[in-house]
């Protein structure tokens, strides 16, 4: 991993013109060279940036069929790239104020000129890729970033997230993993409740949880973290194989299969469940970082935190906040999710009503206050959602146009859905695979000549991107405001 000198703010004067190393990693064994060869920038995810590891689909494969390069940058405040140095637990408000999407949306503007300039190439095409959240930025690069991005490939990304406002992703997931499982969930929350209650409870958690915890850190005296913590651990043992209730992916071989989590967790000893789960988890947490794929427990952490209370706490939550659909725990509930973020962020945050609404005006102005019309003006989209994916609801699952393409993957869950290391010998996921590529291949034959007319001037947000355009020898400098 090299690191690059990045930004503290990009959008207000700073005197001091403060900087933060931020890593990246760029592969250019595969790449043809500047000009027909394309480079496929894979957008940093929530967790550290790992090499081996990329949300959405493997980049690899696309870098060998069209000579591309593949460039990679971490996502400010996780991993390393940490500003205000490694102790991110001790961040408070006056830290975390630089912590968003836009800010990271800028950061990829900038690298992208560094890299432009370290190869001395501005003709090579730019595709963004990624699953998850950092899908959801890579939608985002192109809608806002006409110019720099011809292409947003999103994997299971909730792109109709302000949409969605009224829908959670529990009841999908309960559904998926059955009622045995549910029930167990319920009885891990009920334990984990009344371990919670003493403080020698709370110190046997962390212990139950030595290994996850040590790679990670949480605020141990809020009930509402630790419930976090939990689902945490369930994306531990079922991210590998995306949710998918039946089948784990051949190559690592330690990454269990739903059935067998499910089995595990639901002992007919009920005071072994918590610790089956427990010892599941930080045995898969040891063998994913021995192959290079990340262990996170991001909900819990405090970065996310800042994050979610920012920007995404309503709808785009890892927690249904609806007592009448919850599985897990009491403390899942809405107003301590604004007490927590309350504590986070202090006063700051605004009254419940405030809060509530944060979640739409962040997707609104990111997304050109919801509209997908600014997605088919803009084209060059390939969106993918797995049949198993909890946060199906929130992705578009047609063709739009001639030059975007909604996917509905079977047999596949959430972010990994076309990654065919992980499904291996899955012909949905070949075929999706395929259809990504010919997608890609109309791409790289259109010159973006205009932007987003429908996506128009907006106060309220802060994106904005300027392009150069010469004209007999004379610079034309525009600028133009994206909402």
């Amino acid at each position: 991993m090299l690191v690059y000198n990045q930004t503290l703010d990009h959008f207000n004067y700073d005197p001091l013109h403060r900087k933060f190393g931020q890593r990246y990693s760029i592969y250019d064994k595969f790449w043809g060279g500047c000009g027909d060869y394309p480079i496929f920038f894979n957008v940093g995810p929530e967790t550290p940036l790992y090499e081996l590891y990329f949300p959405g689909t493997n980049p690899y494969d696309l870098a060998v069929i069209f000579q591309a390069m593949i460039v990679s940058l971490e996502h400010r405040y996780y991993g390393e790239s940490l500003p205000f140095g490694s102790n991110i637990l001790n961040y408070t408000s006056n830290e975390f104020q630089y912590l968003s999407s836009k800010q990271y949306m800028e950061d990829i503007v900038e690298f992208r000129q560094f890299v432009i300039n370290k190869y001395n190439c501005s003709t090579s095409k730019w595709i963004s890729i990624s699953g998850s959240y950092p899908g959801l930025i890579s939608a985002y690069l192109r809608l806002h970033y006409p110019f720099y991005f011809i292409g947003a490939i999103a994997i299971a990304s909730p792109v109709q997230i302000a949409k969605a406002s009224t829908v959670s992703w529990l009841p999908n997931f309960a559904s998926i993993i059955g009622p045995d499982c549910t029930v167990a969930w319920r009885s891990i929350a009920k334990q984990v409740e009344d371990l919670l209650v003493t403080s020698s409870g709370r110190d046997q958690l962390k212990q139950m949880f030595s290994y996850i915890l040590s790679v990670n850190g949480i605020r141990e005296n809020d009930e509402l973290s630790w419930m976090e913590f939990l689902i945490d651990v369930a994306s531990i043992l079922f991210y590998p194989m995306g949710f998918n209730p039946t089948v784990g992916p051949t190559i690592f071989p330690r990454s269990y299969p739903g059935t067998y989590i499910c089995q595990n967790i639901s002992s007919s000893d009920s005071s072994m469940v918590l610790m089956n789960y427990a010892t599941l988890g930080n045995e898969t947490c040891v063998y994913q970082q021995s192959i290079g794929v990340p262990c996170p427990v991001p909900f819990a952490g405090s970065w996310y935190q800042w994050q979610r209370c920012t920007e995404f706490p309503s709808p785009y939550s890892p927690l249904l906040y609806d007592t009448n659909a919850d599985i897990f725990s009491k403390y899942i509930n809405l107003d301590n999710l604004f007490r927590s973020c309350h504590q986070t962020m202090g006063s700051g945050i605004g009254n419940l009503d405030d809060f509530i609404s944060i979640g739409e005006r962040w997707a609104g102005s990111a997304s050109c206050n919801n509209n997908f019309d600014s997605y088919v003006n803009v084209g060059n989209f390939y969106f993918a959602v797995g049949t198993f994916d909890p946060t199906v609801t929130y992705l578009p699952t047609t063709n739009l146009s001639r030059t975007i393409t909604g996917r509905i993957v079977p047999d596949t869950g959430h972010a990994l859905l076309l990654n065919r290391l992980w499904y291996p010998n899955n012909s949905y996921v070949d075929q999706a695979f395929n259809e990504l590529v010919e997608q890609i291949k109309i791409w790289l034959n259109i010159n973006v000549t205009s932007t987003d007319p429908s996506c128009t001037s907006d106060s309220s947000s802060q994106f904005s991107y300027v392009w150069v355009t010469i004209i007999s020898f004379v610079t034309v400098i525009t600028s133009a405001i994206f909402c």
